[in-house]
C-alpha cells in the first residue's frame, strides 16, 4: 500500500532496468532537456557504449542497457 499523499513523488528503493535499441538517441534527447531540469534530481551518466544511468527528476534511478 502506498503511503503519503498523491501529491508526493513515489520513490523506489533500488533501480529500474530497461533495454533500449539506441542509447545514443536517448542520451541526445535527455541532453536537450538537461538544463531545464537543473533544479531537480535529474542526472545521467554514460558508463560505456551499452549502459546509461539516468536519475529522474524525482530521484528514481533508471538503468538503460543496449
Amino acid at each position: 500500500m502506498r503511503s503519503g499523499s498523491f501529491d508526493e513523488p513515489q520513490l523506489l528503493d533500488g533501480s529500474i532496468t530497461l533495454w533500449a535499441k539506441d542509447l545514443d538517441a536517448i542520451e541526445n534527447s535527455l541532453a536537450s532537456v538537461q538544463a531545464k531540469l537543473a533544479q531537480t534530481k535529474f542526472s545521467m551518466k554514460r558508463a560505456n557504449a551499452n549502459f546509461l544511468e539516468v536519475t529522474c527528476p524525482y530521484g528514481n534511478t533508471l538503468i538503460l542497457k543496449q
